[in-house]
């Protein structure tokens, strides 16, 4: 994701990326469950002690960038990348700065990231996540399905 360039987000206000830290567990795990404790209920139902030790035993900061809007973390966003396709592992942003277009920023500039390497962008999400419109519009569609996710591709020469 630094391969990106901010310059190329075109979010108003100054947004920054930094690697995350062992320190920001607390933050990280509070943002997970913000932002998909109802999605999670849902599917699977939601046990706090469960899901905070699970978190904890998945933990991995290097995996992961801090997305810091005027100086205060905003949300986090993974992104792995191969020879032939990127894929945004994760991307989650506080409920007080959704819809204000700082998540579908990052996504437009990873998009435009993929296409100058001529790469696919693949994502999977809940199927009750309504995060899926977002990609939708963003010029992703469905390619594959489990019982609970999507697998959504945007192929480069679509975005």
């Amino acid at each position: 994701m630094n391969a990106l360039g901010l310059d190329a987000v075109g979010y108003p206000g100054h947004l920054t990326l930094r690697a995350a830290k062992p320190e920001d567990f607390d933050f990280l795990y509070g943002l997970h469950r913000a932002v998909f404790q109802d999605y999670v209920a849902q599917v699977w139902g939601w046990n706090e002690a469960w899901q905070e030790e699970h978190y904890r035993q998945q933990f991995n900061p290097s995996a992961n960038q801090i997305i810091s809007l005027e100086g205060r973390d905003a949300g986090v966003i993974r992104v792995s990348e191969t020879e032939s396709e990127v894929f945004l592992s994760n991307i989650e942003v506080l409920p007080e700065f959704q819809g204000s277009g700082l998540g579908t920023s990052l996504i437009r500039a990873l998009l435009a990231h993929a296409r100058r390497f001529n790469k696919p962008v693949l994502l999977q999400v809940l199927k009750v996540n309504p995060a899926q419109r977002l990609y939708l519009r963003l010029g992703f569609s469905i390619v594959g399905e489990s019982e609970t996710h999507y697998l959504m591709k945007a192929s480069p020469e679509g975005v």
